[in-house]
């Protein structure tokens, strides 16, 4: 039976709002949003020369849709000490300054109540004296390491300074160059637009400058184009290593795709083309959902690594049996599990997504698709943002294997939801307060006042 008219203008939304809710994933959402608000006030902040910023710069319309702070700058700086400090300058008010905590040097051991908390704890001798050892051991091995590593197993001494620094930054930019190459190779036509890569350099951990630092690094592998549709934009493309490669060929045969290591681990013959499931608590599935879900489990389909022919699927859009159809949504789905397992935090935002969407040859709605699976994705709408999560690398809120870029995230979330705990009310004041040191010698009686209500 057809929809009412009304109802088909906003089928999507209305799939949305009643979608089977997690509380794990919108409890973990709430705390993103809250990071992602720091976050964009922590990068204004960094970006400037001296690490500090004009409190008026906040202030500015443009600014304030930006950064989404839904009660202003300065109460969101204020609310957040443990990761800002104000100084207010009392000759001119309007010049006040909004730095990092961390970069600011503290006055006091109060002004860091974190590093205060770990230096009061209570100390085990038996474990302090095994991370001695411990931190010695990892020094050694260190060196040890990058001395075997060389041909003749010697190091210049000079060398040994810069040479940790080093491979740490040709390691960095060798998985961002292997991350690239896997995200080029899921494309049929093997190129991806510039424009998507910089929307999604931070949810991928690509490095900032990475056309300096990833691309131009390597001309061998890829190419910059220019974009037939958008003048102003370009495609990268990855070079073949054949001169005369075949029409279809499959680029990249090395490259597993992550559910598969999941596969390799099952006995079972029947999940040699499934995915690993886990449902919201309390969704019912009804008998003929499961049945189903197994038939689609057993469907064998076209991995994201593996030739499709787009040209001719195109042509044969309509013309598609019902099982051909099936094997490309669940290719589209193994697009998406694949994209979602190489982003940092296995999340993304949906419009993010979006931007792969038709240069990863998928022609279904991706919002729709990670709606009709919420045993492998889930979607959060908090925010004003559609978020999706890959359900199999998180438990109970936390990436199962954590990275080092979403442990210093976390640690930055931790710091936010601190707020103003363990930070008294007086020497909160006096930390947002600090004369200007240019104009000491000409305060009158009058700026003493000033400062006394200031603080008050």
């Amino acid at each position: 039976m057809a929809a009412p008219r009304p109802s088909r203008l906003s089928t999507s939304a209305a799939r949305v709002a009643s979608r089977h809710r997690d509380p794990t994933f919108e409890k973990l959402m709430s705390r993103l949003l809250l990071l992602l608000r720091a976050t964009s006030v922590v990068d204004l902040v960094l970006a400037s020369p001296d690490r500090s910023l004009p409190l008026p710069l906040l202030l500015h319309p443009s600014s304030s849709r930006r950064l989404r702070l839904p009660r202003g700058a300065p109460h969101f700086l204020r609310s957040h000490p443990h990761l800002f400090s104000l100084r207010i300058f009392l000759s001119s008010p309007a010049h006040s300054f909004c730095s990092t905590q961390a970069m600011a040097a503290p006055r006091s051991s109060r002004l860091n109540t974190a590093v205060a908390r770990v230096a009061s704890r209570h100390r085990d001798p038996t474990f302090e004296k095994l991370m001695s050892r411990l931190l010695l051991l990892v020094r050694a091995t260190s060196v040890v390491d990058l001395v075997l590593a060389s041909p003749d197993r010697s190091l210049p001494l000079p060398h040994a300074a810069d040479a940790a620094a080093a491979e740490s930054s040709a390691a960095a930019a060798s998985s961002s160059g292997d991350l690239l190459r896997r995200l080029l190779s899921i494309s049929p036509s093997r190129s991806l637009p510039l424009r998507a890569l910089f929307r999604s350099w931070r949810p991928l951990g690509l490095p900032d400058d990475f056309e300096d630092s990833v691309l131009a690094a390597h001309p061998s592998l890829f190419s910059l184009l220019p974009h037939p549709r958008e003048p102003t934009s370009h495609l990268l493309s990855l070079r073949s290593p054949n001169p005369n490669p075949n029409p279809n060929p499959n680029p990249n045969p090395s490259f597993l795709p992550a559910v598969d290591r999941w596969r390799n681990q099952q006995d079972d013959p029947d999940l040699k083309f499934a995915f690993k499931l886990g449902f919201p608590p309390g969704m019912r599935l009804s008998k003929d959902y499961r049945a189903k879900l197994r038939s689609w489990q057993r469907l064998p389909y076209p991995g994201p690594y593996d030739a499709v022919d787009e040209g001719g699927a195109r042509r044969r859009r309509r013309m598609r049996s019902r099982d051909e159809a099936k094997r490309m949504e669940k290719r589209a789905v193994g697009i998406a599990h694949e994209f979602l397992s190489l982003t940092v935090e296995k999340m993304v935002e949906v419009e993010t997504f979006s931007q792969f969407r038709k240069w990863f040859g998928i022609e279904l709605n991706v919002r729709d698709l990670f709606l009709d699976h919420p045993g492998i994705f889930y979607l959060s709408a908090k925010g004003a943002r559609h978020t999706v999560f890959l359900r199999e690398a998180y438990d109970r809120g936390r990436l199962i294997e954590p990275n080092p870029i979403y442990e210093a995230r976390m640690k930055l979330l931790d710091l936010a939801l601190l707020r103003r705990r363990g930070i008294d009310s007086s020497d909160a004041a006096q930390r947002m307060v600090s004369r200007d040191e240019d104009n000491d010698d000409d305060n009158d009686d009058g700026d003493a006042d000033d400062e006394e209500e200031l603080v008050q």
